[in-house]
């Protein structure tokens, strides 16, 4: 997005990429092999135990785990669900997430909350906005 301090500038595709490339400069790793270094590439290779991919999926989760505490601390809901392409990476993301926001949470033993990848995968919104407005066009009859 360009902007400083955004989530997006530290979780997002391009940010997860970059990142990727920066630790392979100093540290081994199997996506040396591979010809995308994307965000899923990046999720396979660590699920497989590449260490760089790893750390890659670490400091995303730290990160988006951040923001999810400025959520839970605000909004105080009862789930959040992480949904696009980057909760297809699974534990590798969700525990470092779950753990920097347990660590961070104002109040945790007394706040109720799930932290779940969406279950209709990347179709979510699109299905919300279509029984949205089925919702509406029957409310007006």
């Amino acid at each position: 997005c360009g902007n400083r301090g955004c989530l997006e500038r530290y979780v997002g595709a391009r940010a997860i990429g970059h990142l990727a490339r920066q630790l392979m400069r100093s540290k081994k790793s199997s996506l040396r092999t591979r010809s995308r270094i994307d965000p899923e590439t990046i999720a396979q290779e660590a699920r497989k135990g590449d260490r760089v991919s790893r750390d890659v999926y670490a400091r995303v989760g730290y990160f988006l785990g951040i923001g999810i505490t400025s959520m839970i601390n605000l909004l105080d809901p009862e789930i959040v669900i992480v949904a696009g392409g980057i909760a297809q990476a699974g534990r590798v993301l969700f525990d470092p997430i779950k753990k920097t926001v347990n660590e961070r949470v104002m109040g945790r033993k007394f706040r109720n909350f799930s932290i779940v990848p969406p279950k209709l995968g990347d179709n979510a919104g699109i299905l919300g906005a279509v029984f949205y407005a089925r919702s509406k066009r029957q409310l007006r009859g």
